[in-house]
């Protein structure tokens, strides 16, 4: 049986206590709701876990082979077959970075917090490194300001950016990017602006649902995980993700968390 008491003590005008109100209530009923609930998400994590680990290994063999047939025996096969070997193999790179993305939205929470804080300014100088190739070939150039540290995860804080600034440069089209950041007391707001078309309305409240990929993901390749990631790791540390208009056009994707090295 679980309970909750609370007291409260009534003080005359010099501040004795006169007597004192006590309410006990049986939470027996809300416990054990709370307790299969972390239970099933406990459930949940390892199943997508297993899954995605699992079903990558086929994958390999899959794209491999239709690698090697694309590359060696184009010259024995019609431009139909060619066409479904490139098929082929973009379905499973399309499965495969599902899975992977699968696997790192179970993996969230799963770390231990650093001792010491993480730099977001070096995390960005990664993640940019990274997307060097994607930026040159859209046209896009990202503008940093200082960032203040984190104490949470290289990885997670890896995640945030990769997925917030990739689609940035996916989805705004020519131009830049900005990411700033800032921090009131304990908590931290990081915060990536593109110029591109901004999001409807009747999309913001979904767009970081998993696999919840709007009319301009639905013309692009992806798997409509990142931003669901985004919004986890943003809720597992005390906040949350949303978007907003940005004046003068395109989109601000903000993320906020509580840091308890602040």
């Amino acid at each position: 049986v679980w309970g909750h008491v609370s007291i409260a003590c009534v003080q005359s005008v010099e501040m004795s206590p006169i007597y004192c109100i006590a309410l006990v209530q049986d939470i027996t009923s809300r416990r054990e709701m709370e307790e299969k609930l972390l239970l099933a998400n406990r459930e949940l994590d390892a199943f997508v876990h297993t899954v995605s680990h699992d079903l990558r290994s086929p994958l390999t063999p899959i794209i491999g082979y239709a690698q090697f047939l694309q590359e060696q025996y184009s010259s024995c096969l019609d431009d139909s077959a060619i066409e479904m070997l490139r098929e082929v193999r973009c379905q499973g790179e399309r499965m495969r970075d599902m899975l992977e993305d699968l696997l790192r939205l179970a993996t969230v929470g799963g770390l231990d917090c650093p001792p010491v804080p993480v730099s977001c300014n070096q995390v960005m100088q990664e993640v940019l490194a990274n997307l060097a190739a994607e930026m040159m070939a859209k046209g896009v150039s990202v503008e940093v300001a200082e960032l203040p540290d984190l104490h949470i995860p290289r990885t997670m804080c890896m995640q945030i950016f990769d997925n917030l600034v990739g689609n940035a440069i996916h989805y705004a089209g020519s131009g830049w990017v900005e990411v700033t950041g800032e921090r009131s007391g304990g908590a931290v707001r990081l915060s990536v602006r593109d110029h591109g078309p901004g999001v409807p309305d009747e999309e913001k409240s979904r767009i970081f649902e998993l696999f919840y990929r709007g009319s301009a993901g639905s013309k692009t390749l992806g798997t409509g995980i990142g931003l669901a990631t985004v919004q986890k790791i943003a809720r597992h540390y005390g906040g949350y993700a949303w978007v907003e208009d940005a004046p003068g056009g395109g989109s601000i994707f903000n993320v906020e968390l509580m840091d308890g090295g602040g």
